[in-house]
């Protein structure tokens, strides 16, 4: 049956008309359309009596009624051929070059695992092939250019040759090769392949000498990296004549960054005063920005797809073509303006490549193309977002520092162009805003400055606790009148802080330096400045300043001066810092 199929498609002739033979024993054989075998689910047996023609004219044209057995129709026997399979791999390491990885594996019809069943087994000759690579070839040049460039590449492929022909499954691929004028197409036809390429450069860069102490300027290749990937995908089938996919990707980013370079045009010429002109002493500007950076994204992906003509009619199948080529461009600014005042800016711009259908392959379709390009696209989409934050200066003015108070701005926009068909509807925009203001007061540190607050505010020393509690009051149980009385007393006088006195101011005049009269007045004027600086006078001659003064200090209290003072004792030449 099968031979008689084959014998039909070799003459080349219709398959929608029946086609007969007769065999050796005079039985006559006929074939229709396409049978297979291989797909047979129902076999139907039965006697034919032909009406009398004069195709027949034996035939007595009579109606006959006989009685037919049919024996048992069965398969018998196994194809028990058999297969094998194998696989390598190999690994090399090229110093601090990279790496290199290649592996394979196959196996042919008839292989199995040892718990398959027969009709489990392989019909197919199978081939997988993968090899990658990793290379620096960056150790390639100078180290002093200081060049980053890893790059890899990856390949990778598989092979199905079915046993039966995919068209006619009841007939072996050997036996329609044997019969096929072009072997190599008839069989390709037959396969399944799948491949896939991989190429990156991830990072690439042009850093310098690392010995290299010059300042970067904005200018300098070194503040640029470049990425690019190539992916490509293609298989084909008994179905499919080709199916592809390719994916492209291209980065180009520039960052700039630089040190905060704060100028105080007032920092000396409030240098020696009051600390309530810190305001203007500490004011500060930055003129330069800290970050900058652009990001170039383009991304390109191309699809073509072709289906086979499987029943070779005489027209062709249309090509279906898949294509997106985007241009993704960000902008980043961080600048602080002031110490307290930081702006930023952040805004991405989408466009779209517009290129001809199906492959570009023309002169004219690579112009429109670059056009396109160079016109840096169709924008499609735009949006930014704008943040300022500033920290009020109450922590410059003494009387206001416990004070703190923190503002944001924060805007935001959006932009979505019109569909191409339907541009009458137009662009899309929105936008938003929000202003937020945090305040905290710390009261801790308001009431350091009043002494009776601060004295209220300090938290007194633990009482160390007797662990002998009930000795200590069967003590106090015991004591008599008198003594309860003074212990009672003392309690008082401890527990009754009273306040130390303000210490006396004493004024710095030029009369307290000695020979004031005959100094001159620019030497007299050093002197002053230094005195008021260090925050004390000269003392009288013979006097015991620290007997003055000890009345005027209690020990065990804290003392807190915008500078220390010193006390001496002239007599024993002493010194005493409090």
């Amino acid at each position: 049956m099968v031979a008689l199929k084959l014998e039909r498609n070799d003459a080349g002739l219709p398959t929608h008309i029946p086609y007969s033979t007769t065999d050796d024993l005079g039985n006559t054989m006929v074939v229709v359309g396409e049978p297979n075998l291989a797909e047979a689910k129902n076999v139907m047996l039965g006697v034919h009596n032909p009406k009398k023609t004069l195709a027949n004219p034996d035939d007595d044209g009579q109606r006959k009624c006989v009685e037919v057995w049919f024996n048992e129709l069965r398969l018998s026997g196994m194809n028990e051929e058999a297969g094998y399979a194998g696989s390598a791999n190999l690994s090399m390491q090229l110093a601090d070059l990279g790496n290199v990885n290649v592996s394979g594996s196959m196996h042919t019809r008839g292989y199995g695992n040892i718990n398959q069943k027969l009709n489990e087994r392989n019909r197919d000759d199978f081939y997988q092939m993968t090899g990658n690579t990793n290379l620096n070839l960056g150790k390639l040049f100078p180290s002093q250019w200081g060049i980053t460039l890893p790059v890899y590449f990856g390949y990778s492929e598989n092979v199905s040759t079915p046993q039966y022909d995919p068209y006619d499954k009841d007939i072996l691929l050997k036996e329609k090769l044997e019969r096929a004028d072009d072997k190599s197409e008839v069989r390709k036809d037959a396969q399944t392949f799948n491949s896939f390429t991989s190429f990156n450069v991830n990072n690439f860069r042009i850093a310098g000498s690392p010995e290299s102490t010059k300042k970067r300027m904005p200018w300098s290749i070194k503040n640029v990296d470049i990425n690019y990937a190539y992916n490509k995908q293609f298989r084909r089938n008994p179905l499919i004549e080709s199916d592809q996919y390719v994916d492209q990707r291209l980065g180009v980013n520039y960052n700039y960054q630089l040190k905060p370079l704060y100028i105080e045009p007032f920092k000396k010429m409030f240098k020696n005063r009051s600390p309530y002109w810190n305001i203007l002493k500490d004011f500060n500007f930055n003129p330069l920005p800290n970050t900058i950076t652009f990001r170039n994204d383009l991304r390109k992906l191309f699809g073509e797809t072709i289906v086979r003509n499987i029943n070779e009619d005489p027209y062709d199948l249309p090509i279906l073509y898949f294509k997106n080529f985007t241009w993704e461009r960000k902008y980043v600014l961080n600048w602080d303006l002031t110490k307290s005042l930081n702006v930023s800016y952040a805004g991405t711009n989408n466009s779209r490549i517009d290129e001809p259908y199906g492959r570009v392959e023309t002169q004219e379709q690579r112009d429109t193309l670059l056009r396109n390009l160079a016109r840096l696209g169709r924008n499609t989409y735009y949006t930014h977002d704008v943040n300022a934050t500033y920290s009020l200066p109450f922590k410059k003015i003494p009387a206001l520092d416990w004070i703190s108070v923190n503002a944001s701005y924060n805007t935001q926009y959006f932009w979505t162009a019109a569909s191409l068909l339907a541009r009458s509807q137009g662009n899309i925009i929105s936008n938003n805003q929000t202003r937020t203001i945090n305040g905290q007061l710390n009261f801790s540190q308001l009431y350091t400055k009043s002494r009776y607050l601060k004295a209220l505010n300090r938290t007194p020393p633990r009482k160390q606790v007797n662990n002998d509690l009930k000795g200590k009051n069967l003590k106090n149980n015991q004591m008599g009148g008198n003594e309860q009385k003074e212990e009672d007393n003392k309690q008082k006088k401890t527990s009754n802080q009273t306040l130390p006195p303000r210490p006396k101011k004493h004024k710095i005049t030029v009369d307290s330096i000695p020979g004031h009269d005959t100094l001159p007045r620019p030497e007299l004027r050093k002197q002053l400045r230094e005195r008021k600086k260090i925050g004390k006078s000269p003392l009288p001659q013979g006097t015991g300043c620290l007997e003055e003064k000890k009345e005027q200090y209690h020990p065990g209290t804290q003392y807190r001066y915008k500078s220390g003072i010193a006390f001496i004792d002239d007599d024993q030449d002493r010194q005493f810092q409090l």
